[in-house]
Formats: structure tokens, C-alpha cells, sequence
């Protein structure tokens, strides 16, 4: 048989095995992967791998957008929308949960001093 052949065949036999099997049978698995030539983790767990530095859920969720959650007014005119993280650092808040519950308990707009101007935060 070939040699990728049989690293594809381990590597389908050990993953069908749960995770407490595979790392009672470690040093097993690792010998029969030195004898092939492979060097990829069998042990650690699918969910581990792919949350790990560079692994494929990790890398989808750090190029996702965060999105425009929040829409500040000025009086003197003027109106962006921006993200929750943009939105407290406008209102001089200490997190997101503070800042959603002054805007809960003000009746959905949050209004304060921006240097001169009066502005408001409400959610979109």
C-alpha cells in the first residue's frame, strides 16, 4: 500500500475513536505516526484544532465585520452610525453593558456632553 494511503487510513481509524481513547492509546498513535512519517496531532480534539491560531473557526470570526449596532446625533448637526466598541468610547462609558443600560433606563436615547455639543446614542 502506499504510504499516503496508510497515513489517510490512521488518520480515519483514530478519528473515529473518542477523545478519552485516543489519549489513553497516545504514545501508541504516535509511534505507528513516526513510522509513517506523519507529524500532524491526532490527539488533540476537531473542536480544539480548529479554534486553535490559525485553525478555520478561528480565522471566519476574526474577519467577520462587527456590525454598525449604534447611531450618535449631535445638535449642531451630524450623525454616524458606528459599533458598540466606537459607541462607548464616545459616551466615556466603562463597557458595552453600562452603556446599554443607561440607554435602557433613559427611555432608548442616552444623551451627554460631547465638548461643547449635546449628543445622543440610541440603538439602531
Amino acid at each position: 500500500m502506499e504510504k499516503s494511503l496508510l497515513i489517510n487510513n490512521l488518520h480515519k481509524v483514530v478519528m473515529s475513536l473518542p477523545k478519552a481513547k485516543r489519549e489513553f492509546l497516545c504514545e501508541e498513535i504516535k509511534s505507528l505516526q513516526a513510522h509513517f512519517g506523519d507529524h500532524e496531532n491526532l490527539i488533540m480534539d476537531g473542536r480544539k484544532k480548529m479554534w486553535a491560531i490559525g485553525g478555520v473557526a478561528r480565522l471566519k470570526v476574526e474577519t467577520r465585520p462587527e456590525p454598525k449596532t449604534h447611531r450618535v446625533t449631535w445638535r449642531n448637526g451630524g450623525t454616524i452610525e458606528c459599533t458598540t466598541a466606537e459607541a462607548v468610547k464616545l459616551s466615556r462609558r466603562k463597557s458595552a453593558g453600562a452603556l446599554a443600560v443607561t440607554i435602557s433606563t433613559h427611555g432608548g436615547k442616552f444623551h451627554f456632553m460631547d465638548g461643547d455639543d449635546i449628543a445622543t446614542i440610541a440603538r439602531l
